[in-house]
């Protein structure tokens, strides 16, 4: 933990002063006002979240929604903003240090100029934009997409099959309970079979999103309703945000698997608590253990797994899983981190193919931090399987 909050507070810094330097040329004759400026901000994006995990307001106090929803957006505005910036300022420190070893003469006014304040501002403009229509696309809430996953030898009857899945509903003072409702209101309306959630469920103290999370309580399939832990869920005691799932009506996987029956056919559901659970938990019971969710002594005929982190795909297809339903990536949220994602995830949305594994990600049902879904829409999905 110690290194992990070294680390945080070194990013930090180094954000926080790239920050004041991109800030700096707007007030040219005022160095002062410009740190002045950046330390507003910070401010701003950092303390809406500690206001949420703060006893000092109440879940349904105006005030908290306030700070949540400026902080958010501004967080929002400025982390686009920062990585748009970042390419510009590489190439123009290139073109300085060709410069100088070139031994060209003085520095180009208008070159200066463009990129210390035309580019500043049209970024500045351009992430304003892209923020505003992703508050829209976040505001109107998810989409149901139907996905339909093929195998050559579905066993006879699963063709009916009707699988709605839910994640990342990251309940906040910036979206509760009348998101919820319409939530299930969609989630229902699709008259699914077997509905799982796979993970993150709220960011915020229990006490405070209870509320807002009661409407879960609605939903219903003749399979069950089944849940997975996320990393949020770990970021605390996980306990107690698993009887709260259990209150709710949700059976959570905690490494372990249910069997079920449908049109005669015995399916296998496992879930898994979500892999970063070694580095917050101490007891083996909320560590991450695949073989231990795989194992039965019933014959199935197919297979599925839920574990929030897309990442365990090598893993499942060795334990004879044919379908995982993960989540986690959000898929970028909004644009451009959409792009950069798949740098550090290769299987971050959509349905991807692991040898005989079918692996499905939902970009999440909710949205974390800024309330920006700019080109990859909240999704609940309705998954149905074809021979």
């Amino acid at each position: 933990m110690k290194h992990f909050f070294m680390s945080f507070l070194s990013i930090l810094v180094v954000l926080f002063l790239y920050t004041g330097y991109k800030v700096r040329p707007f007030f040219p004759e005022r160095g002062w006002l410009a740190w002045l400026v950046t330390g507003l901000l910070f401010f701003v994006m950092l303390g809406w979240h500690g206001a949420g995990h703060s006893s000092h307001f109440s879940p349904d106090s105006n005030v908290l929604a306030a700070i949540a929803w400026v902080g958010s957006f501004s967080m929002g505005v400025w982390a686009t903003f920062i990585i748009f910036s970042i390419p510009f300022d590489i190439g123009n420190l290139l073109f300085y240090v060709a410069r100088k070893l070139l031994m060209v003469g003085p520095e180009d006014s208008l070159r200066k100029m463009i990129f210390s304040r035309w580019i500043p501002l049209s970024l500045t403009g351009l992430s304003l934009a892209i923020a505003l229509l992703g508050l829209w696309q976040a505001l109107a809430g998810p989409r149901v997409k139907e996905v339909v996953v093929a195998y050559p030898d579905l066993p006879s009857g699963l063709e009916k099959l009707r699988i709605v899945q839910i994640s990342d509903l990251h309940v906040s003072p910036t979206h509760q309970r009348p998101f919820i409702e319409k939530v299930v209101r969609e989630v229902m309306s699709l008259k699914p079979d077997l509905i799982v959630f796979t993970g993150d469920l709220a960011d915020g103290p229990l006490a405070s999103v209870a509320p807002s999370l009661e409407p879960l309580s609605n939903l219903k399939a003749p399979l069950g309703v089944y849940a997975v832990t996320g990393n949020h869920e770990h970021f605390g005691r996980g306990d107690p945000w698993i009887q709260e799932l259990k209150a709710l009506g949700f059976t959570p996987l905690i490494n372990e698997n249910r069997i079920v029956n449908f049109e005669g056919v015995p399916i296998l559901i496992a879930g898994i608590t979500d892999s970063s659970g070694h580095t917050h938990y101490v007891e083996p019971a909320y560590i991450s253990d695949l073989g231990r969710a795989a194992a039965t002594a019933v014959p199935v005929k197919f297979r599925i797994l839920l574990a929030h982190d897309p990442g365990n795909g090598v893993e499942a297809e060795k334990a004879g899983f044919q379908l995982q339903l993960s989540a986690h990536t959000h898929g970028g949220q909004f644009f451009p981190f959409n792009l950069l994602v798949r740098l550090f995830k290769p299987i971050y949305k959509g349905l991807n193919r692991r040898g005989s594994l079918w692996i499905y990600v939902n970009p999440g049902t909710g949205f974390w931090g800024p309330p920006n879904r700019f080109g990859i829409p909240a999704e609940i999905t309705l998954l149905k399987l074809k021979g």
